[in-house]
């Protein structure tokens, strides 16, 4: 029986974070992009006539292909995570990393309009406990 894992990303240091921007900054566009891909399908009611064999075979390739963009959409979710990334608010670009500060869990919090890693905040407090960096302690 496979059981999905529930556990949060394991720690990284601030250097692994900050070294994984790059990356983080074009998986978290290109989620943005699927997302917006995936909502605008979503939005799409076919019909069909129960005789019409094409309009079957459209239906068939038009779901086909949504499933394909959401499978696409959380397999980049997983290499996000694989980065040790937490992706909080997609439509923000909001992703947090989990560090271990004085023996404590604490997310560095990095929004994609952001050059570097400059806020951090307790895990049991949310964007609005964002702290800069220099006040880390």
């Amino acid at each position: 029986m496979d059981t999905e894992e529930t556990s949060l990303p394991s720690f990284v240091t601030m250097q692994q974070a900050e070294d994984s921007l790059p990356r983080v900054k074009r998986l978290v566009e290109e989620l943005q992009q699927l997302q917006v891909t995936i909502d605008m399908l979503d939005t799409i009611e076919m019909e069909v006539d129960e005789e019409d064999l094409h309009n079957h075979r459209n239906i068939t390739r038009f779901n086909k292909a949504f499933h394909r963009l959401c499978y696409d959409f959380y397999r980049k979710l997983d290499q996000l995570e694989e980065k040790g990334a937490i992706l909080k608010d997609l439509h923000k670009g909001l992703v947090d990393f989990i560090v271990e500060f004085e023996g404590r869990p604490v997310f560095l919090c990095w929004m994609l309009d952001e050059d570097k890693i400059q806020h951090w905040h307790e895990v049991d407090s949310g964007f609005d406990g964002r702290k800069r960096i220099v006040d880390l302690g």
